[in-house]
């Protein structure tokens, strides 16, 4: 089974691409100058989300070879109702989701343009059966709340080690949103500690915390880096 296929069966109110062809890559070297290999990236799929919106948006049979390292690169949006932003929860697995209440720990740096702050949850803290990335998500209290995400997940396929995640996200609420937030811009990171956390990763799922569904137009690539 492709790995388009496997896509497609695990988002069945989305629409899915694979494009395992073409890659970025960094310029050759020019007499004197030597550019910085950032590596390459191959687009492995794509998920957008119909109309009715999608419970989650998951990757399964993710490649296992060919890649050091995978990047999710997000647009998405809820149907929260009661404040303009909205935390994503992440999961990996293999083969099967970790849904362990102890499997994951994170934390976050954000700010909103006038203050800022800091947390971090270990696996005591009673919030760790997935990642949690802070103020990813927009909402539904206005069709304008949208977030963006980065998402890179270091050695997938090592079995050697345990996975670690870095995440860039922000969103702009316009300077008015609900219970004076403004918008955030969000740092974090994460650990992948549970049963099977020296496995390779095959498989990601992402949830909305407390919206219920993805809203239309809602989109996930993605890429395989080098």
């Amino acid at each position: 089974m492709s790995f388009a296929t496997r896509l497609l069966s695990a988002n069945p109110g989305a629409q899915v691409s694979s494009a395992l062809s073409g890659s970025l890559t960094t310029p050759g070297a020019k007499g004197a100058f030597v550019p910085l290999n950032l590596g390459s990236y191959d687009a492995l799929g794509t998920v957008t989300v119909l109309s009715g919106g999608v419970a989650d948006i998951t990757f399964a049979g993710i490649p296992q070879t060919g890649y050091s390292h995978l990047q999710l690169r997000c647009h998405l949006q809820d149907n929260r109702t009661t404040y303009g932003i909205d935390q994503l929860r992440v999961q990996v697995g293999n083969g099967t989701i970790d849904t362990g209440s102890t499997s994951y720990a994170y934390h976050y740096f954000r700010g909103d343009g006038t203050t800022a702050d800091a947390a971090g949850f270990p696996t005591s803290s009673g919030d760790n059966a997935s990642w949690q990335i802070n103020g990813a998500v927009g909402t539904a209290v206005s069709a304008t709340y949208w977030g963006g995400i980065i998402i890179d997940i270091l050695s997938y396929a090592s079995v050697t080690k345990n996975k670690t995640m870095k995440s860039f996200s922000g969103n702009d609420l316009a300077g008015t949103g609900p219970s004076s937030v403004p918008g955030r811009v969000v740092l974090g990171s994460g650990v992948w500690l549970g049963a099977d956390a020296l496995k390779s990763i095959t498989t990601i799922k992402l949830m909305p915390e407390n919206g219920t569904l993805f809203s239309q137009n809602s989109q996930v690539s993605l890429y395989g880096v080098k």
